[in-house]
């Protein structure tokens, strides 16, 4: 049993905060680029489906393959994979800054299959409603299907955001800075498993806000189905 005095561990009292915020930043910049390439690109994957407005089975079949590629791209190959890009972009590769770009890369196809899915859920009875009231495609797929689906899309958006949280612990091994290169340089490399254990404990903690305030949002939007998935 580990007593109180770990909170005196400058690691914990001087390092813990910094790493937090570091992984809030990389979190918070990453999320905000993956909810701007994801939800256009999984619209448009449903726009071009079988099942969507324009069905073209010659650009949906390969665009749908490349995102399943990324979609099981393993992360921290990426992360390797992506390193000359990531000096090239912010001159360096480690850091929270260079986090950004693989963060976003593995997260944005994700978050466009689950938007693609979640469209399917709007009712076919609908978007044929809104074509014979004469609305254009964009207009159906903003006005209607977007706004049918918010619920789901918020849920989407938070799935998205928990697997980025994973995804930055992970760049702590390649020297990505936040909470997991905490628990690595010090926790595991020097051996003081308290470390290890309160950055854990941090990062689930910080699961379970993300995933209530995500939960609480989507049901604010649609009570039937916004408890969950």
């Amino acid at each position: 049993m580990y007593g109180l005095g770990i909170l005196d561990d400058p690691a914990l009292t001087e390092k813990l905060p910094q790493a937090f915020l570091e992984t809030l930043s990389m979190v918070a910049w990453s999320g905000a680029a993956t909810v701007v390439l994801g939800i256009p690109l999984g619209l448009a994957l449903h726009t071009v489906s079988p099942v969507g407005l324009r069905p073209q089975p010659r650009l949906y079949r390969p665009a749908s393959a490349l995102v399943n590629v990324a979609i099981s791209l393993p992360f921290v190959l990426l992360v390797t994979l992506a390193l000359p890009l990531i000096r090239l972009a912010v001159g360096s590769a480690s850091g929270w800054q260079a986090t950004v770009i693989p963060l976003t890369v593995a997260t944005f196809p994700f978050l466009a299959r689950l938007v693609e899915i979640s469209l399917r859920s709007v009712p076919r009875g609908t978007v044929e409603a809104g074509l014979l009231a004469g609305a254009s495609p964009g207009q159906i797929a903003l006005g209607i299907q977007l706004r049918e689906s918010r619920s789901r899309l918020v849920a989407d958006v938070t799935v998205a955001a928990i697997s980025l949280i994973s995804y930055s612990a992970l760049v702590g091994v390649v020297g990505g800075g936040g909470l997991g290169y905490l628990a690595i340089s010090y926790g595991y490399n020097r051996f003081q498993t308290e470390v290890m254990i309160v950055t854990l404990l941090v990062i689930i903690a910080f699961v379970q806000v993300v995933q209530i305030l995500g939960t609480r949002f989507a049901a604010r939007l649609d009570p039937a189905h916004g408890s969950g998935r």
